[in-house]
């Protein structure tokens, strides 16, 4: 299967060649067979006065999602193109985090005209996030959910999702509140549906709810994520009432999450989900990090994750087991060697008390992703010349 990045040249040729003969229908239609971020990152290579004429041939929300992928400087150049009508279609079919990323970019006259053809609750909801410190979970966090009472019953939610759902950030967990707003418990949206019509959200709620606050350091908010494996996390004020969530995908969180793995010896442990959305993003922004899932134990999404890009297939996961004393700093001396040689733990087993010259020890087990066999090699070598004696050992139980 042919990647974007192997078909890049061959687009921009393509598009720039019906651009030229203004085939118009033709290059709506190649559009439409790339992901937003692909048309997106197209643009970047193409002349600044042929993207107005490119984005009118997308669709409306295809439109919406291209324009949160796009740099500040070329959604500046598409608003002050824009008519109010195109404006106010493009606003409509942001997510509300996604607005107020935006909005934080744009100078005040720019800030000025999307405010003004944003609807009133959308603009009231941009400034009320636009007043938390940018390092901050309100910052992040988007008032785009589903909430629910507690007295209301599984029909009733399931009706109230359906209504409003459709505009929402998730709608995989809900968000039970009281007349106050004050967060009493969150139900998922599978429990709801296997649930009688007749139980009530208080029958089947879970009330140990972990959420952050409004002023809580977002680098805090992403070492909870990180910690439990939230996909989305409650943000709660200084009285308890529930303001907004944070998403697992929200760009800013990813690069917090980063920024804890660099600060702590570029090593995370059971990180979970987040670091999936971390590692889509390693690659673009050059960063050397090695990433232990999970405690050895990989989650379904982090599987499908790696199958997906045919790491196993192209023979770019391996295993390697090592002996290391038990003390303190043995296993972030092996992380710092990966880390220099940029690799990816995926895999960590160990077993402790081997017998290491008749002192207690661990074997450790370590699946690794590499760019190919000269890498790994290279990564066994350094180990080596490090004093630690790896060895390859069978990878064929990486599913298990």
């Amino acid at each position: 299967m042919v990647g974007f990045e192997e078909m890049r040249g061959e687009l921009l040729e393509r598009i720039e060649d019906l651009l030229k003969r203004k085939q118009y229908t033709a290059l709506r239609d190649l559009l439409s067979d790339l992901a937003p971020a692909d048309i997106a990152s197209l643009f970047e290579d193409l002349d600044e006065d042929s993207i107005p004429l490119l984005f009118r041939l997308l669709p409306k929300e295809p439109a919406a999602e291209v324009f949160v992928e796009l740099d500040p400087d070329a959604q500046e150049m598409l608003i002050r193109g824009f008519s109010n009508t195109e404006l106010k279609e493009v606003l409509d079919e942001l997510y509300l985090d996604d607005a107020v990323d935006i909005v934080e970019e744009m100078p005040a006259n720019v800030v000025k005209r999307i405010l003004k053809h944003a609807d009133p609750d959308t603009r009231k909801s941009i400034n009320e996030i636009l007043k938390y410190p940018d390092d901050s979970a309100g910052a992040l966090m988007t008032t785009e959910f589903v909430d629910l009472k507690r007295d209301m019953t599984v029909e009733d939610a399931l009706k109230r999702i359906r209504r409003t759902g459709t505009d929402k950030e998730t709608i995989n967990v809900c968000y039970v509140v009281d007349p106050a707003r004050k967060l009493q418990g969150i139900v998922s949206l599978r429990t709801i549906l296997l649930s009688d019509e007749d139980d009530t959200i208080d029958e089947i709620m879970e009330t140990h709810v972990i959420s952050v606050s409004t002023l809580e350091d977002k680098e805090d908010v992403a070492q909870t994520f990180s910690k439990y494996n939230f996909i989305a996390l409650p943000v709660v004020d200084k009285e308890d009432r529930l303001v907004g969530i944070i998403t697992i995908d929200d760009d800013e969180l990813v690069d917090a999450f980063l920024d804890v793995m660099e600060k702590h010896k570029m090593v995370v442990e059971n990180s979970g989900l987040l670091s999936v959305a971390a590692l889509r993003h390693l690659s673009c922004q050059g960063l050397n990090v090695v990433c232990v899932l999970s405690g050895g134990n990989m989650d379904v999404i982090t599987m499908a994750s790696l199958v997906q890009h045919g790491l196993i297939m192209r023979g770019r996961i391996f295993t390697f087991s090592v002996l290391l004393p038990d003390r303190p700093g043995a296993l972030l001396s092996i992380a710092d060697i990966l880390a220099r040689e940029n690799g990816n733990v995926i895999k960590l087993e160990h077993n402790q008390f081997v017998n290491i010259n008749r002192q207690s020890g661990v074997e450790l087990k370590v699946t690794l992703e590499a760019f190919g066999h000269d890498h790994k090699d290279r990564i066994l070598e350094a180990l080596s010349q490090a004093g630690y004696q790896a060895h390859e050992v069978d990878t064929t139980d990486f599913y298990h």
